[in-house]
């Protein structure tokens, strides 16, 4: 079933909890492969590279310990991200200078920087852009992009003005400054389509949720129930499953409002709807149907379980106290049947509470036109205060 419009904010409260917790435990496994390589690195260093032999291990403990605040959520995401994005950045253009500066770049260290060390300044522009969004990522990025071409540029200067004869390998980093320029440009346009597109998606989705949300309670509006209902009923017809209704209808709440102030009488309303949600459970709809009354949809439930989970909810509200009040429901309950159209079942439920409020208020029961004897549940504590 999808998500039901009174029940998409907390929906998405919890899909956005577990993407924090995905991105959290997705860096953790990034940070134990970082000290995976530095060991490695570490191991097979040339003996007089002391740029390995003193930095890496450093950076190990570092990423050590990120992983273990990336696990146990100790530390805000976004600070992480920053930080091992400029750790990141650190590491590599601080190797990189090392390779231009400490040794000959067109010498020994060109197979290094071409075949290895470049593979790492393309990760960082990516990642840059994936952490931490386009702004920052590009920011990153031009930095990264600029020093790595500022490098290149004074080594193949300073090689022709030497007149060496390995110059001829300079072209090679003006190539690999347009594949990286390149990738930046690619990673940067598909980064800033991302954003753009959840952004335009979530506003999106703000508006579809201020047509069909009651401000007041945060559950669906008549309209969003409404626009439910009618994927619900396709879906029962569909699936041959059953599907039922309960409306409820606040006992003497205009008492409240006159004797209490409307006030408290808004913060009734909101948590009658918090311990109708909490008392139907996940599974069903529960909706704000008009001034004071509230309806209940819940697809797989037959008209008897239906029953049951109104006088739940009817015996919760009579036991509870609401906003420091004794507050009361009648509850009338009808079952969709697919051979008939949707107006129909509403009916009934609302002749449900009709049946249930000529009996006595604070009672459950079903419309007379569903059986001959109506059934209602109706275990009411005399000494019980009606307000």
């Amino acid at each position: 079933m999808e998500d039901s419009p009174g029940r998409t904010p907390a929906s998405a409260r919890q899909e956005l909890s577990r993407l924090t917790d995905y991105r959290r435990y997705t860096y953790a496994v990034a940070c134990l492969m970082a000290m995976a390589i530095f060991f490695v690195s570490w191991l097979f260093r040339h003996p007089h590279d002391f740029f390995i032999a003193i930095g890496y291990p450093i950076f190990s403990v570092i990423y050590g310990v990120s992983c273990v605040l990336l696990i146990h959520g100790r530390v805000r995401l976004r600070l992480l991200e920053v930080g091992l994005v400029s750790l990141i950045a650190v590491i590599v253009l601080s190797r990189l200078a090392w390779h231009f500066i400490a040794g000959d770049p067109f010498g020994a260290n060109f197979m290094p920087l071409v075949s290895g060390h470049y593979w790492a300044v393309g990760m960082l522009i990516v990642v840059a852009f994936i952490a931490l969004g386009f702004r920052a990522g590009m920011a990153v990025a031009l930095v990264t992009f600029s020093f790595s071409a500022l490098l290149a540029t004074g080594a193949s200067l300073s090689c022709a003005l030497d007149g060496s004869a390995g110059c001829s390998d300079a072209m090679y980093f003006l190539r690999i400054h347009f594949f990286l320029l390149t990738l930046l440009a690619l990673t940067s346009a598909g980064t800033l389509l991302r954003d753009r597109t959840f952004s335009a998606i979530a506003r999106t989705e703000l508006l579809e949720r201020v047509n069909v949300t009651d401000d007041l309670t945060g559950l669906a509006n008549r309209q969003g129930a409404l626009d439910y209902l009618k994927k619900a009923t396709r879906i029962a017809r569909r699936k041959d499953q059953p599907l039922s209704l309960a409306l409820a209808n606040l006992d003497h709440f205009r008492r409240i409002n006159h004797h209490q102030g409307h006030e408290t009488g808004d913060r009734v309303m909101t948590l009658v709807g918090e311990l109708l949600t909490e008392a139907m459970g996940r599974d069903s709809l529960v909706a704000r149907w008009g001034s004071d009354e509230f309806l209940m949809v819940s697809p797989g439930m037959t008209e008897g379980e239906a029953l049951h989970s109104a006088e739940h909810c009817r015996w919760r509200m009579e036991q509870l106290p609401i906003a420091g009040l004794t507050v009361t429901a009648t509850f009338g309950v009808a079952q969709y049947h697919p051979e008939r159209d949707l107006d129909e079942v509403l009916y009934r439920v609302d002749q449900g509470l009709v049946q249930a409020r000529s009996l006595g208020r604070n009672i459950v029961a079903t419309a007379p036109a569903e059986r001959p004897a109506p059934h209602t549940l109706r275990h009411r504590r005399e000494d019980a205060t009606t307000v």
